[in-house]
C-alpha cells in the first residue's frame, strides 16, 4: 500500500510540475492535480512483471510489457519529463528504465549482451570519447565537452540500436554529452 502511495506521489509531482510549467502561458487557469488510475496500474502491473525471468517470458508477456512501456511512455513525454539520470533515480524512472531492459533482453531471448568491440563496430562511424557497458547489456557512449553533434545524431540514428533515455548531459561530465541505449 505504501508502494501505490508513493508512486501516486510521484506521478502528482510530475503533473504538477507540468502545470506548474504551462502556468506562464495559462496564468489566470486554476489546476487541480488529479492522478489518474489507469496510470497508476499501468506502472503496478510492469513493476509485477519484473519479478518474471525475462528469458522464460511468454510472446503474450512480452506484448504486455511493450505496450505498457509504451502507454507509461507517453504519459511521461506529454508530462516533458526528461529521461536523465535524475529521473531514473525516481520511483517511476525505475520502473520505466528496468522495464525497457526486461523487455529488450526478453526479445532476445534472454541472450547474453554482447561485447564492448561488437558496440564499437555497430556504432561505427560514431566514436564517443567513452563506451560503458553495464552486465545488464545497458550501454553509455559519452563525449566530452565540445561533443561532435554528428556523432550522436548517428548513433541515435543506427539501426540494432534502442535507445533508453534521450541524451543528457551527464552530472559528472560538464558540458558534455551521454546518450544510454541498448542493443536489439
Amino acid at each position: 500500500m505504501a508502494f501505490k502511495a508513493l508512486l501516486s506521489g510521484e506521478i502528482a509531482g510530475i503533473i504538477t510540475t507540468h502545470l506548474t510549467q504551462i502556468n506562464a502561458y495559462l496564468p489566470n487557469a486554476a489546476h487541480e492535480v488529479h492522478v489518474p488510475d489507469d496510470l497508476l496500474q499501468l506502472l503496478l502491473r510492469l513493476d509485477r512483471m519484473l519479478s518474471i525471468a525475462p528469458e522464460y517470458s511468454s510472446m503474450a508477456q512480452q506484448d504486455e510489457a511493450y505496450n505498457l512501456l509504451h502507454e507509461i511512455e507517453h504519459f511521461l513525454r506529454q508530462m516533458n519529463v526528461s529521461f536523465d539520470e535524475d529521473f531514473e533515480s525516481t520511483l517511476i524512472g525505475r520502473i520505466w528504465s528496468q522495464g525497457r531492459e526486461w523487455h529488450t533482453r526478453a526479445s532476445q531471448g534472454g541472450a547474453p549482451p554482447k561485447r564492448v568491440s561488437d558496440v564499437w563496430e555497430l556504432i561505427k562511424p560514431a566514436v564517443p570519447d567513452c563506451l560503458e557497458m553495464s552486465p545488464d547489456g545497458r550501454c553509455t557512449a559519452k563525449w566530452w565537452k565540445p561533443y561532435p553533434v554528428m556523432d550522436v545524431e548517428i548513433l541515435l540514428r543506427t539501426e540494432g540500436i534502442r535507445i533508453l533515455a534521450e541524451p543528457y548531459e551527464p552530472s559528472d561530465l560538464p558540458g558534455g554529452i551521454a546518450v544510454t541505449f541498448s542493443l536489439t
